[in-house]
Parts: structure tokens; C-alpha cells; sequence
């Protein structure tokens, strides 16, 4: 959130940044918990680089932008989560994709520890491709 105000972003840039951000924030129906890394390039095409549900170094930039306490709301946001079954993991089988994983169907997650369910790594030459 922090470089959306950068001056050196150009306007429509920054729409498109903000477009993609709330895009991904509605997908993961947490939209107030993430941080998202963008890499933008000189000739102003930006990229997803990783969306994180941990808080990072830089949160305080954010809470001072946006006017809302964080570390509250990832409290708030705790109390709802419950540990479960998993009841349906399926792994996606195609070239360019990459899944690390520790987890299969019927596993619990745990409340004792903040699990990393799955990464998944996809590769292609364009967003059609993957």
C-alpha cells in the first residue's frame, strides 16, 4: 500500500496496482489480511510477485495510510479461525506447475502453529499459459 503513493508511478499504473490488489484481496475473502509484493518495471508493466497472510516489516506505512490498526484486525481475524479437517485437497497435474506440500486429505491443521498448507509455484511464457 505504501508505494501506491510513490511519485514516481504513473496514474493509470496506480489504477491498474489498485484494480489488481482488491482483485486478489476478494479472492482470498480476507482482503484486510495480506500483503502483496509488486515488482513494477521501468517501462511501467507491473508484476505479482507474492501475497503474504503475515504481517511484514513494513505494516506501520501501511496502518498509517490506510488509518487501520493492523495487528488488531489480524487479532480480530484469529479469533474466527479453527482448525480442521481437510476434506478435499486435490494437486493440479500440469507442466509448469509446481506444488510443495506436506499435507493430503483427511490431515488436521493444527492451532498450535501458524502451518504453511501449500505453495504453489506456476511458470509459463504469458497468463494464458498458466
Amino acid at each position: 500500500m505504501g508505494m501506491l503513493n510513490s511519485p514516481s508511478l504513473l496514474p493509470a499504473t496506480r489504477r491498474r496496482l489498485l484494480d489488481a490488489a482488491r482483485f486478489a484481496a476478494n479472492a482470498v475473502q480476507d482482503p484486510f489480511d495480506q500483503d502483496g509484493r509488486i515488482f513494477v518495471a521501468l517501462n511501467d508493466p507491473f508484476y505479482f510477485l507474492e501475497m503474504n497472510t503475515r504481517l511484514q516489516e513494513d505494516y506501520p506505512m501501511t496502518e498509517s495510510i490506510t488509518g487501520i490498526d493492523l495487528v488488531l484486525l489480524q487479532i480480530d481475524l484469529a479469533k474466527r479461525a479453527s482448525p480442521d479437517k481437510i476434506t478435499k485437497f486435490q494437486i493440479p497435474e500440469r507442466k509448469g506447475i509446481r506444488l510443495d506440500t506436506g499435507v493430503q486429505e483427511e490431515n488436521i491443521v493444527s492451532p498450535f502453529y501458524d502451518p504453511l498448507i501449500a505453495k504453489l509455484i506456476v511458470s509459463g511464457c504469458n497468463c494464458p499459459e498458466v
